[in-house]
């Protein structure tokens, strides 16, 4: 069951949600995922093709989801931190509508591609009044928003000139702990937009903290692939990692 549409920051807000119900009765708890589209910070919604190609998939597999817009930047407005204030914002509404939707708030995932992949892996870091997400899923993630072209992206407009720490902020591979969640981060050969040492690097830094991950290289697979396309079928990986990790 599909709920178009839905406010999950205020009544006064057009960023909503979508909000996807498996058809599976009862009255057992279930996990809960978060979508976050891609797009560079600057374009894509939560409707696009492979944010409802992720939420089938899960939905099928017994997930409640969640498909968020959130800010996306303007030459003349800056989008950081609000896009990720927005993703726990989401987090947050799945957990104050838990016994409406029959969610486990304790077993809350997150998934994302492209920029959506770095705003989901951002979700798994740890900080006041926020508690993380379970278990991330990551395709092809800026992880380094400190590298030469990501610093530069107007999402965090001119204060970045005086505050370069806001960039360091906003990179995953800078904010793994032994508490990180298990992460699986898929990633393609021929990414020449992100490219692949975002994921390696994220991996090695997960690694060296003793995190449970997975990084499954797509020989061959460009920037934006879905996780379901001539070439790959890459359901069973996502589906199996979340299964893991939040049906346990």
């Amino acid at each position: 069951m599909l709920h178009r549409d839905v406010e999950y920051l205020g009544p006064d807000r057009a960023e909503k949600l979508d909000l996807y119900l498996p058809d599976n009765a009862g009255q057992s708890l279930r996990p809960a995922v978060v979508i976050i589209h891609g797009g560079g910070w600057r374009v894509g919604d939560k409707a696009d093709f492979r944010e409802t190609q992720i939420a089938e998939t899960l939905t099928t597999a017994g997930y409640v989801c969640v498909s968020i817009n959130y800010t996306l930047f303007t030459d003349k407005k800056p989008a950081w931190p609000a896009y990720l204030n927005e993703a726990r914002e989401a987090v947050a509404f799945l957990r104050r509508n838990a016994a409406e939707y029959r969610i486990d708030p304790s077993r809350i995932g997150a998934i994302g591609s492209s920029a959506g992949g770095n705003i989901a892996l951002l979700l798994g870091s740890r900080v006041e009044d926020y508690e993380p997400v379970r278990a991330v899923v990551a395709l092809y993630p800026p992880t380094d928003m400190t590298l030469k072209g990501f610093g530069r992206l107007p999402i965090f407009g001119p204060e970045l000139l005086t505050n370069p720490e806001m960039a360091v902020e906003a990179s995953p591979v800078f904010l793994v702990t032994d508490s990180f969640p298990p992460t699986l981060l898929l990633h393609g050969t021929e990414d020449k937009l992100v490219t692949l040492d975002h994921s390696t690097n994220m991996a090695a830094a997960l690694k060296k903290f003793g995190v449970p991950h997975r990084l499954k290289v797509i020989e061959g697979a460009p920037h934006t692939f879905k996780i379901f396309e001539p070439g790959w079928d890459l359901r069973g990986e996502v589906v199996g990692f979340f299964d893991q990790f939040l049906k346990a």
